[in-house]
């Protein structure tokens, strides 16, 4: 929810102040919150409320407009495609599908998140269903080859440290080695990458 609000003097006086300031500005407001329940619970000003709700925007959830769903995709390909010098060009026609159908909890920033993912760790000029992770593709439970309950092994054919590894040396691979845009992809610094590398020994 985005509120626009709008003071007609365009004043406004310091707490402690003695003198109104005169400024040119539109304050823009979002929230997730349901503001009307949050002032009955006590945890809203009513009067900012007021102040606010001058041209209130309802923007729904990503689930409720799933034809927004390609179009965000490829703005994000897009986007990435210059961060990470790819050249992908779409996604395939199943993906879409796919994509339409998940539920999105994490709304855009999870889809934004997704597609990163997808085109840090392949190469394709086109995001298939095998690039995206198992929640969207709901083959979580093709993990288990058997029923009943499964084993360590089954669950972690390898070790945690040896995934590390793996996700490491490959970022670094797709980064041409730039130690500086691997760790900001993988949300350590630079330092603690520097450190992961001689642990590890990647070449």
């Amino acid at each position: 929810m985005r509120r626009f609000a709008r003071d007609p003097s365009r004043t406004f006086r310091r707490v402690g102040g003695v003198k109104d300031l005169r400024v040119n500005t539109r304050i823009i407001s979002a929230t997730n919150r349901d503001l009307k329940q949050a002032i009955k619970e006590g945890k809203f000003r009513n009067d900012l409320y007021y102040r606010l709700q001058v041209i209130p925007v309802y923007l729904p959830p990503l689930r409720e407009r799933k034809e927004d769903i390609p179009l965000l995709a490829n703005h994000f390909i897009a986007m990435f495609n210059k961060e990470f010098k790819k050249n992908v060009r779409s996604i395939s026609p199943e993906v879409e599908k796919l994509l339409q159908r998940y539920s999105w909890p994490g709304n855009v920033r999870e889809l934004k998140n997704i597609i990163e993912r997808a085109m840090l760790l392949e190469a394709e000029e086109e995001l298939l269903p095998e690039h995206l992770p198992p929640e969207i593709t709901g083959s979580e439970e093709e993990i288990l080859p058997h029923e009943g309950p499964a084993t360590i092994d089954e669950l972690y054919p390898i070790t945690l440290k040896e995934m590390e590894r793996l996700v490491i040396e490959k970022t670094l691979n797709e980064t041409g080695q730039n130690k500086s845009q691997a760790a900001k992809i993988l949300g350590i610094s630079r330092q603690t990458l520097r450190e992961k590398v001689k642990q590890y020994r990647i070449e």
